[in-house]
């Protein structure tokens, strides 16, 4: 039977569609189909069926399962809340201790510019100047900055010998923190050169306690360069060398070792020669 709106039209039957039906407007396409469900297999439903609590027993241990994993899970995010709390607040700290160690810095060398000023002027402001480096820990404090050693080192140079002396003394007991520090060598190196081992012997006591440790030392080595420049003949200095050269083979194949050989060469003494060329 052919509609009167022709073959396939709205009014024909062969054509005809229910209203309101799901094919794609405009296009006259099947709308696509949702994929069937596959049905449980026998083995799936019997292990669901086992799974699922049914006695009271069993229900009311689930339900106390679930109320403890509730209880595990809350602490578990309070843990971490307070783990995030405390690693904000550590966050918060960290910038005024930064700023405690810059200001610091800072200080150091707003005084370590001063002190330089006043010793270059001699007179007045150079004993003015001596008179603050005495000061308890002031010292000490300068000699491992960078700005602070060198003022400590012109100090040494233009004091006398007994402000010498004391400002020297502000080392004891800090002698291997020196040794190791980048700046504290210099003003160590400084100390041998200005004065004797009789005025610092607390220097060649405390290397002695670590001595093949310092001799192989990047700023250790020149410790003992300068003690054998300026001190080889005295007796301290003598036995702090004899111990070290007890290792002469392999402190020559060494990196910063070689340069205390070389340093025993031209200034140690004969005995320490001989032993030098025996290796």
């Amino acid at each position: 039977v052919v509609g009167k709106d022709g073959p396939g039209g709205r009014g024909g039957a062969g054509g005809s569609r229910p209203e309101g039906g799901g094919g794609l407007p405009g296009t006259g396409e099947e709308p696509p189909r949702q994929p069937l469900k596959e049905p449980m297999q026998p083995q799936q439903q019997q292990l669901q069926r086992q799974s699922a609590p049914t006695t009271p027993q069993q229900q009311q241990q689930h339900a106390r399962y679930g109320e403890g994993r509730g209880r595990e899970g809350s602490a578990l995010q309070r843990r971490r809340r307070r783990q995030r709390a405390e690693q904000r607040s550590s966050q918060d700290r960290r910038p005024e201790r930064g700023g405690s160690r810059a200001s610091t810095a800072a200080a150091n060398a707003s005084l370590s510019a001063e002190l330089m000023a006043q010793l270059n002027a001699g007179g007045a402001q150079l004993a003015k100047a001596i008179a603050k480096l005495r000061e308890p820990g002031i010292t000490r404090r300068l000699s491992f900055e960078a700005a602070g050693c060198r003022t400590v080192q012109l100090a040494l140079d233009v004091a006398d010998r007994q402000a010498a002396s004391d400002l020297a003394s502000a080392l004891k007991g800090h002698i291997a923190e020196a040794i190791r520090s980048p700046h504290a060598n210099y003003v160590l190196q400084k100390v041998i050169k200005v004065l004797t081992p009789q005025e610092t012997p607390f220097i060649v006591a405390e290397m002695s306690e670590a001595a093949l440790e310092f001799v192989r030392h990047e700023y250790g080595c020149r410790i003992f360069c300068r003690l054998l420049e300026h001190a080889a003949s005295e007796p301290d200095v003598a036995r702090l060398v004899d111990d070290v050269l007890q290792e002469s083979d392999e402190l020559l194949r060494h990196t910063f070792g070689h340069h205390v050989v070389e340093c025993a060469l031209e200034h140690g003494q004969q005995h320490q020669r001989q032993r030098i060329f025996a290796a």
